[in-house]
């Protein structure tokens, strides 16, 4: 599979996974991430049968399970508290136009790592923020900084 057969699937399975042409073990684990995102108390015995069926072994079905529960933990952790998305991510599923070749830029600095704005996510009250550890003046003289 080229490039683009492979960007052509990977849309395919965004835009609706049960349409797309997924060999019949990713159909299983899709199937299987699907309950397990939006009910797991009614995963059965008999669901860890049908990826078994569609030839998973007990490994693999750990491993994707693993995987998935941490997608849906990370998931609601930053949905939990008010992460938004990197803006230089686009929508899932939505196509980029064609891709001309491009010159080399020129080298940039590094990016430095984005922070959250004050010292707490945006939805705890300045209350509930925690206090900032001791900082070093210029001085070498050690400085309480409260967060007040």
């Amino acid at each position: 599979m080229d490039d683009e057969e492979a960007d052509a699937l990977v849309h395919q399975v965004v835009t609706d996974w049960r349409q797309a042409a997924l060999a019949p073990a990713d159909r299983a684990l899709c199937e299987h991430s699907v309950r397990l995102t939006g009910g797991q108390v009614h995963v059965t015995p008999g669901d860890l049968e049908d990826l078994r069926a569609a030839g998973l072994d007990d490994r693999a079905i750990h491993d994707a399970t693993q995987v998935i529960a941490f997608f849906n933990y990370i998931t609601r952790v930053a949905d939990g508290l008010g992460v938004e998305s990197e803006s230089f991510i686009g929508q899932w599923g939505a196509r980029k136009p064609a891709r001309k070749p491009a010159r080399q830029p020129a080298r940039q600095p590094a990016r430095q790592p984005k922070r959250l704005a004050g010292t707490g996510p945006r939805h705890l009250s300045s209350q509930a923020q925690p206090k900032q550890a001791a900082t070093r003046r210029n001085d070498g003289v050690s400085d309480e900084s409260t967060g007040s």
